[in-house]
């Protein structure tokens, strides 16, 4: 596992010592803030040392209609896709198809609401 620096403890909403800092992003279950997930991922992924694209949070997609917000290159050629909601969050029917669609063809997609969702996806697909 990774060590974290004070800034991506502070991106992902703890402090030094462990404890929850931010009110919008929950360690297990789910988040009223997207962005405080959106960059506890990249934090956690720049400090993991994998290489991410990361789709922009002010301004419309210029990649694809309802593409998912991160494509994660993971360890041993896999790949892994997340679409980013909050705790109430819905799915436009583009993110749904997209999802649906790379599911069919065997990647890794899923929609994850909180860091713990992500760090068990991970762990699930290094073992």
């Amino acid at each position: 596992m990774p060590r974290f620096s004070k800034a991506d403890l502070m991106a992902m909403g703890y402090g030094p010592d462990g404890q929850k800092l931010q009110k919008g992003l929950s360690a297990d279950g789910g988040n009223d803030d997207e962005r405080q997930l959106h960059d506890a991922i990249a934090a956690y992924c720049r400090r993991a040392d994998l290489p991410f694209i990361h789709s922009r949070m002010d301004r419309p997609t210029s990649i694809a209609l309802g593409a998912p917000d991160f494509v994660i290159a993971m360890p041993e050629g896999k790949t892994l896709w997340l679409e980013c909601k909050t705790a109430k969050g819905k799915l436009t029917t583009e993110q749904n198809a997209w999802l649906h669609w790379l599911k069919s063809k065997g990647h890794e997609a899923h929609v994850v609401r909180s860091m713990r969702q992500v760090l068990d996806i991970m762990l699930e697909m290094k073992s």
